[in-house]
């Protein structure tokens, strides 16, 4: 048999299969892709989650009504009792209730616009660049980065793991021992039952939260290095938050 009868294949180096990168729009729109398809997922676990509790909702205490107040005049807080005052869980209508009210309030873009400022001048992460347009980019990755941690941490994991996202303030003893309680808030927290535990619910809710920021920040900054300093700072500067919060706002 002659195979020169068979057609013969080119395989000329320049005619090989060649694979093009994703263009601009292409990438956006897979980066968004996957963010969708996150809070698509959160939507439906917290769902499930306010349906459980609506089951179970007979045996717990008549949970109080969210009211938020302006730390030092200006930062939504949600109002919460002393640590050693009677204690009544929220309800999972009441947690979305609270990260709603304190994620789409004004101040919120007000944050997100001095948190570009603050990054802007040295290129810290998110690196977007210099001038007008990057410190547009910076202040949507900031308002995206506090939506989703509020949210994360506030309302979803806190509904499924039974979990009481606001501060109680300590309000005695010694001015050590209260920096000490309100730092260590980011570790422990009051379960909807009214037992402390480890606070899962901001560990957890952070760190999805730094997860889903890898959809929308630069390459550069999509790394496990520069996602374990961005988690880092969320923790340290939450921790001072609360240390501000157990001297200035007064419990209810």
């Amino acid at each position: 048999m002659h195979t020169d009868s068979f057609p013969q294949l080119n395989t000329s180096p320049t005619e090989s299969l060649v694979i093009k990168p994703m263009t601009s729009l292409q990438r956006i729109s897979h980066r968004f892709g996957c963010a969708f398809i996150i809070l698509t997922g959160s939507a439906l676990f917290h769902g499930t989650a306010i349906a459980q509790s609506h089951a179970s909702s007979s045996s717990l205490p008549d949970a109080p009504q969210v009211q938020i107040e302006r730390g030092l005049g200006f930062f939504p807080i949600v109002q919460a009792p002393g640590a050693n005052d009677p204690y009544a869980p929220l309800s999972a209508k009441q947690k979305f209730r609270a990260f709603a009210r304190t994620t789409f309030d004004p101040s919120a873009i007000v944050v997100a616009a001095l948190g570009a400022g603050i990054t802007q001048p040295g290129n810290s992460q998110p690196q977007y660049g210099e001038g007008s347009v990057a410190f547009g980019q910076r202040v949507g990755a900031t308002a995206a980065g506090y939506g989703s941690a509020t949210f994360f941490i506030q309302d979803l994991l806190p509904t499924v793991l039974h979990q009481d996202p606001r501060y109680f303030q300590k309000g005695e003893g010694n001015v050590a021992s209260r920096i000490w309680y309100a730092a260590t808030r980011t570790l422990v927290t009051r379960q909807d039952s009214g037992r402390n535990n480890v606070n899962a619910s901001f560990l957890g809710g952070f760190a999805m939260s730094v997860a889903l920021s890898n959809a929308y920040y630069p390459d550069r900054n999509r790394n496990a290095s520069d996602a374990a300093v961005r988690y880092g700072e969320g923790v340290a500067i939450s921790a001072v938050f609360n240390v501000v919060r157990e001297f200035v706002v007064k419990p209810h």
